[in-house]
């Protein structure tokens, strides 16, 4: 009966050790979140301006992350794939992309109820352009 009193507080006490890390590691990934976007600013990028060919850029940390592959051709954004793509518990936000090639700028409205993933998103194509095509 004892030692059964003794194996019970301790697989309680396990519990709620894995419960609070659990908790601490959820409360850190999204203050890093907070964090990351606080000062955040999408630049505009002259499209026109750009060399032809694949431009490849990332931006993010878990759990809200995006990579993506961009072709410009002619002056144009002509694609945006997107390689890779976290948003944690939110919303996708990848309907961002149908924006950015719409009106061919990084300047338009994030996706209603993916703020951050569209962000993310958004951020991700910015880096891409400004790095250069690959291969050059």
């Amino acid at each position: 009966m004892r030692l059964r009193l003794v194996l019970l507080i301790g697989a309680m006490v396990f519990v709620l050790g894995v419960v609070s890390f659990g908790v601490f590691v959820f409360l850190e990934m999204n203050r890093s979140v907070d964090d990351m976007l606080e000062n955040l600013v999408i630049r505009p990028v002259n499209v026109a301006g750009l060399a032809d060919g694949t431009y490849l850029g990332e931006f993010g940390q878990r759990p809200v992350m995006a990579s993506v592959r961009v072709s410009v051709a002619d002056g144009h954004l002509d694609d945006i794939t997107i390689l890779q793509h976290e948003h944690g518990r939110g919303y996708d936000g990848e309907q961002v992309v149908e924006r950015i090639l719409g009106q061919q700028s990084l300047e338009v409205d994030t996706v209603s109820g993916a703020t951050i993933s569209s962000l993310v998103i958004l951020k991700a194509v910015e880096v891409a352009l400004l790095s250069g095509p690959v291969g050059r």
